[in-house]
């Protein structure tokens, strides 16, 4: 048996995060008015953590349409793909209330789960308790999972199998960049080849 993290965060906020990682990672879920949204919704809209994650990197939303639609507009394959993103990104389903809930007070404002506090249906989560060997993938430029969020694993798990694969590339990218797509499958085949 084997365990796989993908852009996981452990440490949900982190002296290790430059100051503006902090700043835009974390004011949302220490801000968020949890009651008031579960009260008129029933959960956290989608639409709402689509605007927040486009304000962690404004410049970079702005310029999406002016600068990187501009570059692929000419290859059609590249621009199907960048439109397939776009639907994609803005295809965002609601978070279930209760569970948004302790998504960000428990995870983000507690950081619970780093510190062996986080319970799922009264159980607590003991991240020691992991004993088999760990694979923590995560992009070397994530902004909403920076690399510490995830790093951070590696001194709470009870295996001393544990591998870090950084990958170049955003939060998504990791996954369909052109820049990480060779380096994902090959790396975790690698890994589980070493361990047959």
């Amino acid at each position: 048996m084997y365990s796989l993290t993908l852009a996981t965060p452990s440490r949900f906020a982190s002296n290790r995060l430059s100051r503006c990682s902090r700043e835009l990672t974390n004011p949302f879920a220490t801000s968020t008015p949890f009651s008031s949204s579960n009260a008129a919704y029933g959960n956290l809209p989608g639409d709402f953590m689509g605007s927040i994650f486009s304000q962690m990197t404004p410049m970079r939303t702005l310029m999406k349409y002016n600068l990187d639609m501009l570059e692929v507009m000419d290859d059609e394959k590249k621009f199907r793909n960048f439109l397939r993103m776009e639907k994609w990104i803005a295809d965002r389903p609601h978070h279930p209330g209760e569970a948004a809930k302790q998504w960000l007070k428990d995870l983000y404002q507690a950081n619970k789960l780093i510190k062996n506090a986080f319970t799922v249906s009264n159980r607590l989560v003991d991240l020691g308790n992991i004993t088999m060997p760990v694979l923590n993938v995560f992009a070397k430029d994530d902004h909403i999972i920076p690399p510490a969020t995830s790093q951070a694993l590696g001194a709470k798990v009870g295996t001393k199998d544990y591998t870090e694969l950084p990958l170049p590339g955003g939060h998504v990218g990791v996954f369909v960049g052109g820049k990480s797509q060779a380096l994902l499958g090959s790396g975790i085949a690698k890994w589980l080849s070493e361990r047959q």
